[in-house]
């Protein structure tokens, strides 16, 4: 790969394949470039792990600064279809430094006829997506001195279905995972970077039929 423009590359941990993009490998469209699509589509058919997660810099669901780019647009059409189409589960995104997270999408609209359910775990509770068909979006992870101002829904309502949950933070968020068999438990917290005290701004878990799966580490 050309390692002046950046990389594209994929790994997998425990039962989980992660595929990391490239947003700044384009076409002259700026959408991502074939070779870098192609590649994706070869690498998640490869994998037979249960879970299967991408993380990519620019966000394709945000209400930052970067929400209306001609390449975010770009990237947004091309690759709702194909996370669908490759049965991604969640998309970790950057870029803007704000927390926001969709609900299950597919192809741009909120999945319909989504059942959910509660539950506890860790002493915490939880709504449960169950098996959601679509992908779920997030930025999970904005740091540093920069926070972004949330740009009004009326303008991101033109674009795509508005987030499930947003949370006017003013300083770094952190996101942790747990997949404990057929269930990912998610929690998303800020964290005062003086006294180092964090506070949850966001949760929900996913069950997911795992029938087919014989790869179901924890």
């Amino acid at each position: 790969q050309n390692t002046e423009a950046g990389v594209y590359y994929s790994f997998d941990y425990n039962n989980i394949h992660v595929a990391v993009l490239n947003t700044n490998d384009l076409n002259d469209d700026d959408a991502l470039s074939e070779a870098q699509i192609e590649w994706l589509k070869a690498d998640m058919a490869a994998s037979e792990k249960p879970w299967k997660f991408i993380a990519l810099h620019k966000a394709i669901y945000s209400n930052g600064s970067h929400f209306d780019d001609d390449d975010v647009v770009a990237i947004r059409a091309q690759l709702l279809p194909l996370m669908n189409e490759l049965d991604i589960d969640l998309v970790f995104q950057g870029h803007d430094h704000v927390y926001l997270r969709t609900d299950s999408m597919i192809d741009n609209k909120v999945e319909k006829n989504l059942e959910t359910s509660t539950t506890t775990f860790n002493g915490k509770d939880y709504t449960v997506k169950e098996d959601p068909q679509g992908s779920i979006y997030v930025i999970s992870g904005c740091s540093g001195v920069k926070v972004y101002k949330q740009k009004d829904p009326s303008l991101t309502d033109k674009l795509f279905p508005g987030a499930e949950a947003i949370a006017d933070v003013e300083n770094s968020v952190f996101s942790g995972i747990r997949i404990v068999g057929d269930t990912l438990y998610f929690d998303a917290y800020e964290v005062d970077t003086e006294t180092g005290e964090t506070t949850s701004i966001d949760s929900f878990a996913i069950h997911k039929d795992l029938s087919e799966n014989v790869d179901t580490e924890d």
